[in-house]
């Protein structure tokens, strides 16, 4: 099974959708790959990373799998 793991961040313009993609990784991204978008250590080893405090934006990581 083919999983890819994508980068959002809280759409912040009139008309566009909840979610904005930002990047993508085949593999699950380290901390050293999330922490210039704001994600501590703790919050990049979770099963679901994500962080709602970063500037006014918020980003999170959905794992997307081939079915």
């Amino acid at each position: 099974m083919k999983k890819v793991w994508i980068l959002f961040s809280i759409a912040n313009e009139y008309n566009q959708p909840e979610k904005a993609f930002e990047k993508l990784w085949w593999h699950k991204p380290t901390y050293d790959e999330l922490k210039e978008h704001g994600f501590t250590q703790e919050e990049s080893e979770s099963t679901n990373p994500s962080h709602k405090d970063y500037g006014n934006t918020g980003y999170w990581i959905e794992c997307f799998e081939e079915s």
